[in-house]
């Protein structure tokens, strides 16, 4: 009886399940307007936002990326003449004397010409006589504030101290409707707006860009966001000849690999997918392989975040963008199968591997036929890490992302997940043993981060007649990184072990 008493759900999780299947706050009154705005500092030009930032030493053309990304923001597209002159303007605000300032144009060796940071196609220019020089030694750009003209520069060892940064203007249709207060208290600020992380039709039907989709609904979707790595290793490409190996003729029918292209700047998302389709052509060509992108408007400004868990900044804007790309691979991949396998672009795994989900989901299920209490499930695991190897119905993805948007800022998404199946009645862990799916990866996508984590359950000859866990004696990885939290937090981290062990252990 012991163990049943502490299987409650607290009344805030009551609250926020609530919400999940209303979607969203009870609108009391509603006053449709729409209006246009830039943040604060930031001025407009026609439906984009510009801000033009300067610091005190010379600065990398790389450095401006992760910059205007805090802002949820790209280096700036000039576009046409009127577009170049406002730039120009806003350069002069604080005087020629702080010198040009790189733009976003950069010299691709890919395609052999000049690009925009967000793939704009190139047709204006406005280059000082001579331009552009060696595009070897000088393949970024800076816009002079004096003339107007461009000027090709080196990328690092220069002595610019100025970038324009550019971003979406906000738009937000429903500014004056009038929420219940104390549902209105529960929504973080970012999402206030209607359109951030909104997903709709045309989202989902501007996502793929390349692969097809299949009419038949498959039995697995394998959901596999990735992003540039500053590292000689392409992990991803080991993950995807190991789900191809591993995956029988009659299986790659009822597969389809979700591959999303998680990377804001679009020269390394079109990097990426020329290596795919050039690798893959025959499994792109046959739906087995789908590549998708999300639009930017799709997720809130990663500026001003709150600081939790001590991490730091670079790290907090990681996370949270993580979830908003989470969300947006789960809301794309909803409809094409009947389950869904959250995996990470760094894992193999065993042959079989289909076989063997199939035979797990189908224990589990018989176990339910015998004991509803004990069978209810929401999500199985089939590797002891993380968020890698997790398996939902695709029935329940709307409510999983709507759970990761909701507290994108103030939670990682595995801990949002140990959240998530207490609010669909899952108080147990449903783990298969030996696992089926091994990390291999040791540089982050996180720059300077690394992950040296290997799941020790993992078996590369693992059996159809599997050992697999509920469970009591296994203590999950967050209860690991628990035990390192310190600060004062720590009775908090104390009290969240103890339930933790008593739901896993």
């Amino acid at each position: 009886m012991r163990k049943y008493s502490l299987l409650f759900i607290p009344v805030f999780l009551i609250y926020i399940l609530i919400w999940l299947k209303n979607d969203g706050p009870v609108i009391q009154s509603k006053r449709e307007i729409k209006t246009d705005v830039c943040p604060k500092g930031w001025m407009r030009f026609e439906n984009s936002c510009y801000r033009a930032f300067y610091q005190e030493n010379a600065l990398e053309y790389k450095d401006t990326i992760p910059r205007c990304l805090e802002y949820s923001g790209w280096p700036a597209v000039l576009a046409s003449r009127e577009n170049n002159a406002f730039i120009h303007s806003l350069l002069n605000e604080r005087g020629a004397a702080y010198g040009p300032a790189f733009i976003g144009l950069v010299y691709s060796a890919v395609i052999g010409t000049y690009q925009w940071h967000d793939g704009t196609a190139l047709n204006f220019t406005n280059w000082a006589h001579g331009e552009p020089a060696s595009t070897s030694t000088k393949p970024c750009v800076s816009i002079s504030d004096v003339t107007k003209k461009w000027t090709s520069v080196a990328c690092s060892l220069t002595s610019i101290r100025r970038y324009v940064c550019q971003s979406s203007v906000h738009r937000s249709e429903i500014l004056e409707a009038t929420y219940d207060e104390a549902t209105l208290r529960q929504v973080p600020k970012h999402l206030h707006s209607a359109g951030v992380g909104e997903f709709t039709e045309e989202m989902y039907q501007s996502a793929l860009v390349a692969g097809k989709r299949r009419e038949k609904k498959g039995f697995l979707t394998i959901g596999l966001p990735t992003m540039h790595r500053r590292s000689d290793r392409w992990y991803l490409q080991e993950t995807l000849d190991s789900l191809i190996k591993h995956s029988r003729e009659e299986d790659k029918s009822e597969v389809v690999v979700v591959v999303f292209l998680s990377d804001f700047d679009p020269s390394l998302r079109s990097e990426l997918r020329t290596k795919i389709t050039l690798i893959y052509p025959t499994y792109i060509d046959s739906g087995f392989i789908q590549i998708i992108e999300a639009p930017r408007e799709f997720y809130p400004s990663l500026s001003n975040l709150r600081t939790t868990y001590k991490h730091p900044m670079d790290q907090i804007i990681w996370r949270s963008k993580q979830n908003f790309d989470f969300a947006f691979l789960m809301q794309y991949s909803q409809s094409i199968s009947e389950f869904y396998l959250q995996l990470e672009d760094d894992v193999v795994t065993v042959p079989i591997y289909v076989r063997l989900i199939k035979q797990y989901i189908a224990r589990i299920n018989r176990k339910a036929e015998q004991d509803w209490w004990s069978g209810v499930w929401t999500c199985l695991e089939f590797s002891e890490l993380g968020f890698i190897a997790k398996l939902f119905h695709s029935y329940d993805l709307t409510k999983l992302a709507s759970l990761l948007k909701l507290f994108y800022n103030e939670q990682p998404n595995d801990v949002l997940l140990l959240h998530f199946n207490e609010m669909m009645l899952q108080f147990r862990r449903y783990l298969r043993k030996p696992t089926i799916f091994q990390h291999r990866g040791f540089v982050s996508s996180l720059h300077r981060k690394r992950e040296p984590l290997i799941d020790l359950m993992f078996s590369p000859n693992a059996s159809m007649n599997d050992s697999s866990s509920e469970r009591k004696g296994l203590i999950p990885a967050e209860i690991r990184r628990l035990n390192n939290q310190e600060g004062p937090e720590q009775e908090l981290w104390e009290e969240r072990k103890k339930v933790l062990r008593e739901i896993f252990c």
